[in-house]
C-alpha cells in the first residue's frame, strides 16, 4: 500500500496528518523505496536519447541555422536591449544562459520543420532501439506546462504537483526536484511517464523555480508572450497547449527570472512628501553672495548655522522636515546646493531667483536605487567583510535560555494580532473576515501557501524561531479540512 501524502490522515488510523505521526518512522524502515530501478532506468535511457538527438542535430544544422535559433533563443519579448546585454556582459549569467540555450536545442528548436524528437522519429528511427523510440514518443507526448508543488516527501522521492492551468495533479518521482524544492514552488517542464509504475519522471524546461507570490506575474508574462507573432498562437489550444506548441516559452521566461534574481530592482525610496528620493548636488553663481545671504536671513522657516569659512542654509518644509541646504562661503560668489528630489531642486530654484541674480553651472543626480547598492556593498562601516563578521547573533543578544522562555508569547502575540488585524494582502480585510467567504478564503489560502514556502526555506537551524506558524493560522481560521 502505498504511503499517505504528507498531509493527508496517516495510516495507522490515529486521526493525525502523515507527517506529524508515522512519516519518519516509515522513512527510516523503508529508506526511498520510490526511487526504484524504474526511476534509474528512465534515467539511463534520457542520456542515451540526448546524445543521439545532439548528434542528430549537429549532422543536420549549419553553424548559422544554430545562430539563428541563439538570436531567437535571446530575443525573449519579456526583457529589453538593456537588461539582455547586462546579462551578456555578467560572465556568470552569460556562462549558464549559454549553456542552457545549448541544451534546449533538443527542446525547443525546429528541426526540417519538427522538433528534433519527431525528426527523429519520422526520418531516422533505425537510428534507435525500440524502447528508445517508445521513449521519444512519450516524450513527444508528454504534457509541458507549468506546476505547482502541493505535496513533497524527500524521504521517499515522491513530488504531487498540480497544473497551473487545469488543476489535474500528478504523482512525480525525481530526485532533485523532491529534495531541492519547497511546498508550493512553480516549476516548469515536461511529466514522462514511466514504465511499470503509477507515476511520472518530470523533465524540467529552463532552470528556474518560480515562488508562489510571482505566479499572477508569470501568468501575465505568458498572456503577454501569446500575443508574439513570432510564436505559433494554437487560438483553440489552452494555454498549456501554447505552451507544448512553442517550448522557447519556457527558455524566455527562465531568461526573466534569472535577471530578476541576478539583478534584483532596488526598491524605490520616497521623501516625506511622496517625492522620488533623488540625492542632487548643484552649483550656481551668484554677482553678490552677500546681499543674497541677506535676502536669505529675511524668509521664513530658514535655519541659518556659522560654518568655518561660511554659512549654511536649511529650508524647512511647513512640516519642519528639510528641503535641502545652500552653502554660502566667504569671499566666493558660488553656491552650493544639496537637496533630496527633483521636485524640491525646483523649488530651491524657483526661491532663489527670486531672491537675486544667479546663473545654474550644473548639477549631479544619484538614484535611490543606486546609494543603497553602494550601501549594501560597503555595510555600514564601509568594509563589507568586517560587518559581516560582526552581525547581530541570531536571538537578538538574547541568551538562549532566555530566548526559549520569551519566543513562545511573542509568537502567540504575532498570531493573535494577525488573524484580527486588517491585511493588504486580503483586501484590506482581517484574516477571520476573510476566512467567512469563499472568494477570501481563496486569498488568504494563497496567503498561507506563501508563508509556509517561505518558512521552508528559512535555514534548518532557524526553522524553530518560525513565528508564522502557518498551521496554527488554519487551525485557528477553520481551515484545516479545506
Amino acid at each position: 500500500m502505498e504511503n499517505p501524502g504528507r498531509n493527508e490522515p496517516c495510516h495507522c488510523g490515529s486521526g493525525k496528518k502523515y507527517k506529524k505521526c508515522c512519516l519518519q518512522n516509515d522513512v527510516e524502515t523503508h529508506g526511498r523505496k520510490a526511487l526504484d530501478f524504474s526511476y534509474e532506468s528512465h534515467l539511463a535511457m534520457r542520456r542515451a536519447v540526448t546524445e543521439k538527438l545532439d548528434r542528430i542535430i549537429t549532422q543536420n544544422t549549419t553553424k548559422e541555422e544554430i545562430q539563428v535559433y541563439a538570436d531567437f533563443y535571446w530575443g525573449t519579448p519579456l526583457l529589453d536591449d538593456g537588461e539582455l546585454e547586462r546579462l551578456r556582459q555578467d560572465e556568470v549569467s552569460f556562462k549558464a544562459l549559454s549553456n542552457q540555450m545549448l541544451a534546449s536545442l533538443s527542446d525547443a528548436f525546429v528541426l526540417k520543420g519538427q522538433s528534433p524528437a519527431r525528426f527523429a522519429l519520422t526520418q531516422m528511427p533505425d537510428r534507435f532501439s525500440l524502447v528508445e523510440r517508445e521513449f521519444l514518443q512519450a516524450y513527444e507526448d508528454a504534457r509541458l506546462t507549468y506546476f505547482q508543488a502541493r505535496e513533497f516527501s524527500p524521504e521517499t522521492g515522491r513530488l504531487v504537483v498540480e497544473d497551473l492551468f487545469d488543476g489535474k495533479r500528478f504523482t512525480l518521482f525525481d530526485k532533485s526536484a523532491s529534495t531541492t524544492g519547497r511546498l508550493y514552488d512553480i516549476i516548469c517542464g515536461r511529466l514522462v511517464p514511466i514504465p511499470g509504475k503509477d507515476g511520472f519522471a518530470f523533465e524540467s524546461l529552463g532552470g528556474s523555480v518560480i515562488p508562489p507570490r510571482e505566479k499572477d506575474r508569470l501568468l501575465e508574462a505568458l498572456k503577454f508572450l501569446r500575443g508574439d507573432e513570432r510564436l505559433d498562437p494554437v487560438p483553440e489550444l489552452p494555454l498549456h497547449g501554447f505552451l507544448k506548441a512553442n517550448p522557447i516559452v519556457f527558455y524566455w521566461v527562465d531568461l526573466w527570472i534569472w535577471h530578476a534574481s541576478r539583478f534584483p530592482p532596488m526598491p524605490q525610496l520616497a521623501t516625506s512628501d511622496g517625492e522620488e528620493l533623488v540625492s542632487i548636488q548643484a552649483r550656481f553663481s551668484t554677482p553678490d553672495s552677500g546681499l543674497l545671504a541677506s535676502a536669505l536671513e529675511r524668509q521664513r522657516n530658514f535655519q541659518i548655522e556659522e560654518e568655518k569659512g561660511g554659512r549654511l542654509f536649511t529650508w524647512l518644509n511647513p512640516k519642519g522636515m528639510v528641503m535641502g541646504t545652500l552653502r554660502i562661503k566667504k569671499g566666493s560668489n558660488e553656491l552650493r546646493l544639496d537637496t533630496n528630489s527633483r521636485e524640491r531642486f525646483k523649488k530651491w530654484e524657483k526661491k532663489l531667483k527670486s531672491l537675486g541674480e544667479i546663473t545654474f553651472l550644473g548639477k549631479k543626480e544619484e538614484s535611490s536605487a543606486s546609494m543603497l547598492s553602494k550601501a549594501m556593498k560597503k555595510g555600514p562601516s564601509g568594509n563589507a567583510e568586517k560587518d559581516s563578521s560582526q552581525r547581530m547573533p541570531a536571538h537578538g543578544g538574547l541568551k538562549d535560555a532566555d530566548f526559549s522562555a520569551i519566543f513562545p508569547q511573542v509568537k502567540e502575540m504575532m498570531l493573535s494580532r494577525w488573524i484580527s488585524e486588517p491585511v493588504p494582502a486580503l483586501g484590506g480585510i482581517t484574516p477571520i473576515q476573510a476566512s467567512k467567504s469563499p472568494s477570501g478564503r481563496k486569498r488568504l489560502h494563497e496567503l498561507l501557501e506563501e508563508f509556509e514556502n517561505s518558512n521552508a526555506r528559512l535555514p534548518t537551524d532557524r526553522q524553530a524561531m518560525v513565528v508564522m506558524d502557518v498551521d496554527e493560522l488554519r487551525k485557528r481560521l477553520g481551515m484545516e479540512e479545506d
